[in-house]
């Protein structure tokens, strides 16, 4: 049987890098939702593919591989054609203080100095900050938890929900108990 995992939850709660880890565990391709949604621009994050490239270039990546794990919580949004396939869906969840604290650290590491310098970066930076923070809050939007529990409700697959404050390791670890 086919093991196509899917990692999803909020922005920072760790879906690539428990993607990136069960993918070198598994010896199976890891892909990231990002990369598949976003058009690769300087800044990063500004335009998006159309849904027809979207598909043509994740089923070109993963052509030839019944195995893989794919990381992103939009995929519920514009990625229904893959929906079907998975056999878990991962659920991250992290508490807002911990997910905000990684999404600084890791805009700080993307933009370097041009975040203290470069008035149009420190804008967009504000603006994700202020998204990814809404996903606790808000009640409608691109994710939050109750537009998260309203589509595992939907799947057919097993969902697996996890603290990510434990490691990478004991996350990977737990899914493959799960997988096995």
């Amino acid at each position: 049987m086919a093991t196509r995992i899917h990692l999803f939850g909020a922005s920072g709660s760790g879906t690539t890098t428990l993607g990136a880890a069960l993918g070198e565990r598994l010896g199976i391709p890891h892909l990231e939702a990002d990369d598949y949604y976003w058009l690769p621009t300087d800044p990063p994050f500004t335009d998006k593919y159309p849904k027809a490239e979207r598909w043509r270039r994740i089923r070109e990546r993963l052509q030839g591989h019944d195995d893989w794990v794919l990381s992103g919580g939009s995929v519920y949004n514009w990625g229904p054609g893959l929906i079907a396939e998975f056999t878990l869906a991962v659920f991250l969840r992290l508490p807002p203080d911990e997910r905000m604290a990684r999404l600084r650290r890791r805009e700080a590491e993307r933009y370097g100095a041009q975040l203290d310098s470069d008035a149009a970066i420190q804008e967009k930076s504000r603006k994700f900050l202020a998204w990814a923070a809404s996903y606790d809050t808000a009640t409608e939007g691109t994710r939050t938890p109750g537009q998260h529990r309203q589509w595992i409700s939907t799947l057919h697959c097993p969902v697996l929900t996890l603290d990510s404050r434990a490691s990478v390791v004991d996350l990977a670890d737990q899914v493959l108990a799960t997988i096995r």
